[in-house]
């Protein structure tokens, strides 16, 4: 038997990278790294996704598909003001 040290997620990349802030019903995007997933065939670590700047800004998760190095059709809303930000990954273990 062994017991197994998870550390934090990872965010190495997402698709596509920029959008509109118009667009009905937001902008689906895909989110790859390591992480995400917990083995278990209904397993999922992740607990949120959000956007940190200027106040963190949740995306919505509820139609995602999750494997272990990538979270598809995540959902940023519209309306979001002009700028760039950083993707962060929260899980069971830790965020990033």
């Amino acid at each position: 038997m062994k017991f197994v040290v998870k550390g934090a997620p990872t965010v190495v990349s997402i698709a596509p990278n920029q959008g509109g802030n118009t667009v009905s019903g937001g902008s689906t995007i895909a989110i790859y790294g390591t992480g995400y997933f917990g083995g278990a065939l209904t397993s999922r670590d992740v607990l949120k996704i959000d956007l940190d700047l200027p106040a963190p800004v949740l995306l919505n998760i509820g139609n995602a598909v999750f494997t272990a190095t990538s979270v598809s059709k995540v959902v940023v809303p519209s309306g979001l003001k002009t700028g760039t930000y950083n993707v962060r990954v929260y899980t069971s273990q830790l965020g990033v």
